[in-house]
């Protein structure tokens, strides 16, 4: 177990638990082309001159639908056992040691979304152009990413404010986390400034949403980007794990 002590001094008033939650313009979220092509038909692909010229077309309505936000709470970690973890708060997660390749002096729930609105205009374009809709997933998806990427940075920050680093994320249902993990990562963020939910089925809604446990250690780890989980992943559908094969492609 992980016990308070003299290599784990009392928690850093920052790891209060409160919810921090970030809106982003869409502006500000311009994916490459060699990001939408990566999303749209895995590693090697490549947008044709039609593709890309209905990219183009796409992103002022996409800018027009989307809500960017990333949320994210940070919790102390009480106990650590083989096969699951405590936070301060009471919250249990079924995950410990096996998964989490150190011991976390904390974990952030965070939440990004890119809002409602690329739902209802996937679904409105899918009913006319494939194509387009096809390229909208893709486009939205490199833009969920550079989300991502967004509050990685604010929660670094956030971490260095306590003294303390970033490790490897944690995600539900990837790489050996268990799916019951997104459902104690819900109870530890405040959902109603999020944006997103929890269907009965445990899948967020909206959709282009991404949620993951961040932990936060007291030494920086080697070798790890945060987000970034391609050589550990076990997602064998995942589009960035495969070559472009049909016309086929990825979502999240």
């Amino acid at each position: 177990m992980l016990k308070a002590g003299p290599e784990n001094p009392p928690a850093p008033s920052v790891l209060n638990g409160s919810t921090v939650s970030v809106g982003v313009a869409p502006v500000e979220l311009r994916p490459t082309p060699q990001d939408v092509a990566q999303h749209a038909g895995g590693e090697g692909f490549a947008l044709t001159t039609e593709m890309q010229q209905r990219v183009n077309a796409l992103l002022p309505m996409i800018a027009d639908r989307v809500h960017p936000r990333y949320s994210y709470a940070a919790h102390r970690v009480s106990w650590i056992v083989h096969s699951s973890l405590a936070l301060a708060n009471g919250v249990e997660l079924p995950f410990g040691l096996d998964v989490a390749s150190v011991r976390p002096y904390a974990l952030v729930a965070a939440v990004c979304t890119m809002g409602a609105g690329t739902d209802s205009l996937q679904a409105e374009l899918g009913t006319g152009s494939p194509l387009d809709a096809w390229l909208l997933d893709a486009t939205v998806l490199a833009e969920l990413d550079l989300l991502e990427s967004r509050c990685l940075q604010d929660v670094s920050q956030y971490a260095v404010g306590a003294g303390l680093f970033v490790g490897p994320a944690l995600v539900p249902a990837v790489a050996g986390v268990p799916q019951p993990a997104q459902q104690g990562l819900f109870e530890c963020i405040d959902a109603a400034v999020t944006g997103v939910a929890l269907n009965e089925l445990g899948v967020m809604t909206p959709l282009k949403s991404f949620s993951c446990w961040l932990p936060l250690v007291t030494a920086p780890v080697d070798g790890t980007d945060g987000l970034h989980l391609c050589e550990r992943c076990d997602l064998d559908t995942c589009a960035f794990r495969r070559r472009f094969a049909g016309g086929e492609g990825g979502s999240r």
